[in-house]
């Protein structure tokens, strides 16, 4: 029988001022709300979400997702307890309207 083939690894580059490193996202998706979509990822074999900013019809207008996510990264900065991820980074860029956090994966996102 023949090997069933591997599910292809999409590699992303967060490559911001306040991050720059490879973060692999996987097959895989862990969660989807209004704004963004939750992916499972890793980061040097380290499990992590990456949300990323929806796109295209039925999104919201990019500068309302834009200003959710930095609304959350604030969150994420100042509050700190068990139920609050640990952010690694994020990064927006206007120009190709692309946002989107870097996180530790909590256990309910397995």
């Amino acid at each position: 029988a023949a090997a069933a083939a591997a599910a292809p690894v999409v590699r992303a580059r967060v490559n911001c001022s306040n991050m720059d490193t490879l973060v692999r996202v996987a097959d895989g998706e862990l969660g989807r709300g209004g704004h963004r979509i939750v992916l499972a990822g890793t980061i040097d074999a380290v499990p992590v979400a990456v949300k990323v900013a929806k796109v295209g019809a039925g999104a919201p207008p990019f500068d309302v997702s834009r200003r959710a996510l930095l609304r959350e990264v604030h969150l994420m900065t100042t509050q700190r307890d068990r139920s609050t991820p640990l952010l690694h980074g994020y990064c927006i860029d206007d120009a190709k309207r692309y946002a989107a956090l870097v996180m530790e994966r909590l256990l309910q996102w397995k």
